[in-house]
Parts: structure tokens; sequence; C-alpha cells
């Protein structure tokens, strides 16, 4: 499973540095896209595991 997972990522990887590499502009737009999103995905889960740390301190 964990290869397989690994393979998948690189292949994203890949095709989107072949996007950087083809379509400079276009590919440039969808990777800032891509970055914006992961952070915004980050902080999200940021606030969701400090929500539990809270949830968890009230029920203690």
């Amino acid at each position: 499973m964990i290869i397989r997972a690994s393979i998948i990522v690189t292949n994203i990887y890949m095709l989107v540095t072949i996007n950087l590499l083809v379509i400079t502009k276009f590919g440039s737009i969808a990777y800032a896209a891509f970055e914006n999103y992961v952070s915004q995905l980050k902080v999200v889960l940021q606030f969701v595991v400090k929500k539990q740390g809270r949830e968890r301190r009230i029920v203690k």
C-alpha cells in the first residue's frame, strides 16, 4: 500500500512538473492554486487538531 501510494504521488509530481515545463503560464497558475489549497488544508487540519485537543481537556 505504501509503495503504491508513493508511486501515485511521484506520478502526480511528474505531471505537475511536466505541466510547468510544457505550459509554463498555465502550469504555474495551477501549481500556485495547488500550493494555496495545500496551505489552506494545513490550516484547517491545525484548527481541527486544536479543537479536538480542547475537547479532550474539557473531558478530563
